[in-house]
């Protein structure tokens, strides 16, 4: 069974605050996957591949 965990501490910023501290966050590198699908509803056609 889950439980909700209390919401973490954060220290009180301001929108200006924020943006300035994501202008200046230093990144290593990023990496992940997309995958996408898509269902058209259309039907199967036999022979073809």
């Amino acid at each position: 069974m889950l439980q909700a965990a209390p919401e973490p501490s954060l220290p009180a910023m301001s929108a200006q605050q924020l943006l300035a501290a994501i202008q200046t966050a230093k990144v290593n590198g990023l990496s992940g996957t997309v995958v996408q699908t898509a269902d058209l509803g259309l039907p199967s056609l036999p022979g073809l591949t």
